[in-house]
This record gives structure tokens, sequence and C-alpha cells, in this order.
């Protein structure tokens, strides 16, 4: 038995075997195709699994920094609509037109 043919629920094996009684442990075994070692193989990968997660400590989650970039805060639109940097963005909108008309009068 390899580690691949292990499926989700193979530790449910090891219970099962257990709470059989001897005689019929042999026709359990032959029943699901498997060996004594396969039984105690599953025991051994439980107890590990086990003490890796009793022994890792949980790390808690940081945040990444945030990327100078990227402001914390970006408004929605300028503060002040004639900005310079208001015109620039908006290139498609009217600018007003200035006429300037002097009158000169010769005698």
């Amino acid at each position: 038995m390899d580690k691949r043919s292990i499926g989700p629920h193979a530790f449910y094996l090891i219970h099962e075997y257990d709470s059989r009684k001897p005689w019929e442990k042999d026709n359990f075994l032959t029943s699901t195709g498997l060996k004594a070692a396969d039984i105690e193989m599953l025991r051994a990968l439980q107890d590990s699994l086990e003490a890796t997660r009793e022994s890792a400590p949980e790390t808690p989650r940081r945040r990444r920094p945030r990327s100078p970039r990227r402001p914390r805060v970006v408004g929605a639109r300028p503060s002040n609509r004639s900005d310079i940097l208001y015109a620039a963005r908006n290139r498609r909108a009217r600018r007003p037109v200035v006429l300037v008309i002097f009158v000169i009068g010769l005698k």
C-alpha cells in the first residue's frame, strides 16, 4: 500500500479494524484488500500527523506593508475642480472661450 492509495477516510479503517473481534479481523482484512502491516502503517501515519498538528504553533497572519505607490486613501475626485490636474484628466471638457476686443479710434 503506497501513500497515493490512501483515501480521505483511510483512518476510519483503523477504527473499524480495532472495533472488530479478534476472529473477525482476518475477514475484515481480506474484504478490504489490506494486510496487518498496512493497518500499522496507517496508525504510524496518523500518529505522525497528530504530532505535527500539536507541535506546529499557530502563527498569526500579518499584513504585508502597503506599497508606497498606492496611497492609503484614494479620492474619487479632486477637491477643487478648477485644478490643473482635473483639467489634465478631463480633456474632453469644454473650455471657456475668452474674446478680447480692442476699439481704436483714429482722428
